[in-house]
């Protein structure tokens, strides 16, 4: 795959941490400058509460708490960008979080962990990524800035070399990666390399 080689980028320099407020399995950004730079400086994509009131929006008309994912926080935690708080003081308010125990404990399960393996190998690559449930996919995988850029890759995580696809399966996959223009990218882990291996998928109609 030319296109994943292409966009191969070092992870950046890590400076000041940002703060995150522990909430559950996800973590919750409050200050504007932090949300900037965990955008242009990390690659974080993250997500927004929808309905916010105007005094929820900040000065850029970024609407706060952004949200981070699991994957997100977990790599952030892993290159050492940001610091888990309990709290956030907001004009007066305090903000708070899971107080009474912010460790973060994610991944858990063997599935979370081959999920977060394969975002941080993406991530590495250079790419940026959100999360592909509303497409039958792991994440939707850019090329660039998402506010610029559509998605051009679904994930699809094969968790061996050893596991098969049926025909019909790879036909559907494929289909519904086509249907929104975007090809399907098959991910294979390999525990012999520890390294994931990549297989694009696209539909191609004979009429």
């Amino acid at each position: 795959m030319a296109e994943l080689d292409d966009y191969i980028a070092s992870p950046p320099t890590v400076a000041t941490k940002c703060d995150i407020v522990h909430c559950g399995q996800v973590g919750l950004v409050w200050n504007e400058k932090d949300v900037e730079t965990l955008k242009t400086k990390y690659r974080m994509v993250g997500s927004h509460i929808s309905n916010v009131t105007e005094q929820a929006m900040s000065n850029n008309g970024c609407s706060l708490p952004w949200i981070l994912s699991a994957e997100e926080v977990t790599l952030l935690l892993q290159i050492d960008a940001i610091q888990l708080v309990s709290g956030f003081e907001e004009e007066d308010a305090l903000i708070e979080g899971d107080s009474e125990d912010f460790s973060w404990n994610y991944p858990t399960t063997p599935l979370e962990t081959m999920r977060f393996r394969l975002f941080e190998d993406l991530w590495r690559r250079g790419y940026y990524l959100t999360p592909g449930i509303k497409f039958g996919g792991e994440f939707l995988v850019y090329l660039g800035d998402p506010q610029t850029h559509h998605s051009r890759f679904i994930t699809t995580l094969l968790e061996s070399a050893e596991q098969t696809i049926n025909p019909v399966q790879l036909v559907a996959l494929s289909r519904l990666g086509t249907g929104v223009t975007k090809s399907r990218l098959l991910s294979v882990y390999s525990s012999l390399t520890q390294s994931f291996e990549y297989i694009t998928v696209n539909w191609s109609s004979l009429s």
